[in-house]
């Protein structure tokens, strides 16, 4: 089912030509702009050199854009570019497409709700707690 999903997902994505953490940068910057990019790197769990990478290649593709704080000049911020814009616009489609669900009908849809509710339960999971895994759990 994983295979599946991240396959999908990763087709959608090339669809609308972004990486999984170029979407993660976007979907930071989508819920707040002026993003230090100390906290991007804290957010991506990368080292320095490797958010420095990705932003450069961003920023170059128009997907961020990078200025320094007006009242600190050694913070640098991001923003939306853009590009950026427009590819989040095209992953919210995708994420909307219709056919996704399609493929059932009502009473399976509210088989499936349940069974990822059950799921989420299970995990011990609920709305506003973090269920990332720890160190030990991590593959």
């Amino acid at each position: 089912m994983e295979r599946v999903i991240s396959r999908w997902v990763g087709s959608r994505l090339e669809q609308i030509g972004l990486s999984p953490t170029q979407l993660e940068v976007l979907d930071v910057l989508r819920q707040q702009e002026r993003v230090p990019l100390r906290q991007l790197w804290d957010a991506q769990c990368c080292v320095d050199s490797d958010i420095t990478a990705l932003v450069d290649r961003m920023e170059r593709d128009g997907l961020v854009r990078r200025s320094r704080d007006p009242d600190d000049r050694r913070i640098i911020r991001l923003f939306l570019g853009a590009a950026g814009r427009e590819r989040l616009a095209l992953d919210n489609s995708a994420r909307r497409c219709p056919e996704t669900l399609n493929a059932l009908n009502a009473q399976e849809r509210r088989q499936l709700v349940l069974l990822l509710r059950k799921l989420v339960d299970g995990l011990g999971c609920s709305p506003g707690r973090d269920c990332s895994l720890s160190e030990g759990e991590q593959r």
